[in-house]
């Protein structure tokens, strides 16, 4: 990454900005598309392409030149444009049509503050230690954070199975329990002998 950086000019930088655009799009089209075929759960389809966007950033420090730089690029895009494609679904999913209202809320705001105080944060570490291993670790520490979040994405699905299955068993039509079985089976029989002699 050090000597692409010293390589690197302002052609460079808005080619990467394209790719990385049209890699986002595609990315938000393709995967839109596959989650509307249920095919996938689609928490299970945001912890995949999570792990994806995590495992791109951490290739990121190994691009030697601008081809391999350009291909990093092009996929942590497309993995970031599929997951901001299906992350308000699982949000509903997760909390319900009548919560999601606050949670979306609350999401933002979190989201928000992160996007507001994570780059001044990292451009200050890069401006006051001006080395290559921090540039390095920075691309490593934020692919760690977002696989330490799908382990929340797991438990969070593990957690509404459960709540489905509790739920198909309360509304599942229990069996009537019939505390003497022969008295109900001698009053079914009378009740049969009377039908046929009206009959008769």
């Amino acid at each position: 990454v050090r000597h692409v950086h010293e390589r690197m000019d302002e052609s460079w930088t808005a080619s990467l900005l394209s790719i990385l655009a049209i890699a986002d799009l595609m990315g938000r089209l393709l995967c839109g598309w596959y989650a509307n075929l249920h095919l996938t759960r689609t928490i299970h389809l945001l912890t995949i392409t999570v792990v994806l966007i995590s495992t791109s950033l951490m290739l990121l420090p190994l691009a030697n030149n601008y081809l391999s730089l350009a291909i990093f690029t092009g996929f942590y895009g497309f993995f970031f444009g599929t997951t901001v494609s299906i992350h308000i679904t699982v949000l509903a999913d997760v909390v319900g049509m009548s919560d999601f209202d606050s949670a979306l809320g609350l999401f933002m705001l979190i989201r928000s503050t992160g996007g507001f105080l994570g780059p001044p944060l990292a451009g200050k570490l890069r401006w006051h230690f001006h080395k290559h291993s921090l540039l390095v670790k920075c691309f490593y520490i934020a692919g760690a954070t977002l696989v330490i979040s799908t382990v929340f994405l797991v438990v969070i699905d593990q957690l509404q199975q459960n709540k489905e299955q509790e739920t198909q068993t309360d509304t599942k039509p229990k069996k009537q329990i019939l505390l003497f079985p022969s008295l109900h089976f001698l009053k079914f029989k009378t009740g049969k002998c009377q039908e046929q002699n009206m009959g008769v």
